[in-house]
């Protein structure tokens, strides 16, 4: 499917890797965007709020067993190839134990936030998920540190069409969330074991005999960084659900997921681009090539403002368009939220190569706090906004964040890799595609 990037030459590796991850991740986008309004209209308001909030528990907790493993390799194996095996080896002993604990603390929490026997009892059911997703990503980090984009985004494509094809036919013949949440995770489940062999066979090789207390531990100190800003990452994504499900109805909890849902299916384009320059940056941080890391961040964020400004203005003007025409007018309300998150969205796209500057750096360890109080921060400000404002609370509580996200990452760019980005430079830039053949 991929094949066709192989032409290019290695010093455009960067356009092929952005490339292949974004075309990978249009069409598993595509597939949310299509699959989940057609899901939402099939379950009616307060039912999607149930089956959104049950996913957003499996999210979050499965976020959190990652415990930052996905960047740490990354980073450590676009170093040194030599350590794939060892960190493949290793890192999946790891993932399989932490998606076994963080699923038993994720039931623990359902049953301590007193929700009722049913959602308790699918959060279960839907729970499983962790571990299958655990041992895919184990797979894609060492393919993205590769610099095998093409692969990974294959393998993440073909997941992401496992929800709609199972869930939606299921919905038509009448079958409950409860028959079809275990269906899902037996069908996730048998595709990770299938392309962990497949995967084995062509590029790893299991090594039992470099599993040992050390590498663990030398993975857990190195780790403990990124897992804490994976941590904040999924509590800043699925905080508004659940807090939402305390304080007001499930009607409001598929309201305000309505529009997230959207929002964060563009979150790809991001994440496509700056995961292209990851393993670079992170040799460039090694050499201590400050300066073409500068360039690399402004070059990411010109390139991203051009994307962002007239899709975020087009989502804004157009907001009870998309909703009227993708939900239907059972969901209307949910407008105001997409217009608020349209703003956000701007923001997103400028700090997520600051972010990826940070993560690249040997100082992401002075950073990780003001994450943990920016997400503080977040969470307090969704419980006070829901209680006066209802499902726009949440909204209103990550345009904030947003925001203040950006204002501290220049600071910290600044002050702690001496890194001080030039905004005249990313605004007179004339081309973006300049950025790539430079």
């Amino acid at each position: 499917m991929f094949s066709i990037w192989r032409k290019y030459p290695p010093s455009n590796k960067i356009l092929k890797n952005t490339l292949s991850l974004g075309t990978g991740q249009v069409l598993t986008k595509l597939v949310s965007l299509v699959s989940i309004p057609i899901i939402a209209r099939m379950l009616g308001l307060e039912k999607f709020g149930e089956y959104t909030l049950i996913f957003s528990f499996v999210v979050l907790f499965g976020g959190l067993s990652d415990w930052g493993i996905h960047k740490l390799t990354i980073r450590e194996v676009a170093k040194d190839e030599k350590s794939t095996n060892i960190y493949f080896t290793n890192t999946l002993f790891l993932r399989i134990i932490l998606a076994v604990f963080f699923y038993l603390l994720m039931i623990g929490v359902a049953i301590l936030l007193n929700y009722s026997h049913i959602i308790t009892n699918l959060i279960i059911i839907l729970g499983p998920l962790i571990l299958a997703n655990s041992i895919v990503n184990t797979f894609v980090s060492l393919l993205n540190a590769q610099e095998r984009m093409d692969i990974s985004a294959i393998l993440l494509f073909i997941q992401s069409l496992i929800t709609p094809v199972t869930v939606i036919p299921l919905l038509y013949f009448g079958f409950n969330l409860k028959t079809i949440f275990i269906i899902l995770v037996t069908a996730n489940i048998t595709l990770a074991i299938l392309i962990g062999l497949l995967l084995m066979k062509r590029f790893f090789s299991f090594q039992l005999d470099s599993v040992n207390r050390e590498t663990w531990k030398k993975i857990f100190i190195h780790s403990w960084p990124y897992a804490l800003m994976a941590i904040v990452w999924m509590i800043y994504i699925s905080n508004g659900s659940i807090i939402l499900s305390k304080i007001t109805d499930l009607s409001q909890v598929g309201l305000f997921n309505t529009s997230l849902k959207l929002i964060l299916a563009l979150f790809f384009i991001p994440g496509s681009l700056m995961m292209a320059f990851f393993p670079m940056m992170s040799r460039q941080i090694t050499d201590q090539v400050k300066h073409n890391i500068k360039q690399s961040c402004e070059k990411s964020i010109k390139i991203l403002l051009w994307i962002v400004l007239p899709l975020a203005l087009l989502i804004f003007l157009f907001s009870n368009f998309f909703i009227q025409t993708l939900y239907g007018s059972e969901f209307i309300e949910s407008a105001k939220v997409l217009k608020i998150l349209s703003i956000s969205l701007v923001l997103f796209f400028i700090n997520s190569p600051l972010g990826y500057t940070i993560l690249s750096s040997t100082k992401v360890k002075n950073y990780v706090i003001f994450d943990v109080l920016m997400v503080t921060a977040n969470v307090f400000l969704a419980v006070i906004l829901s209680i006066k404002y209802g499902f726009i609370g949440p909204a209103l509580a990550i345009l904030c964040t947003e925001a203040l996200t950006l204002v501290i990452r220049l600071l910290f760019l600044k002050n702690y890799l001496l890194i001080k980005l030039s905004f005249r430079n990313i605004v007179l830039r004339n081309k973006p595609n300049d950025y790539v053949r430079e």
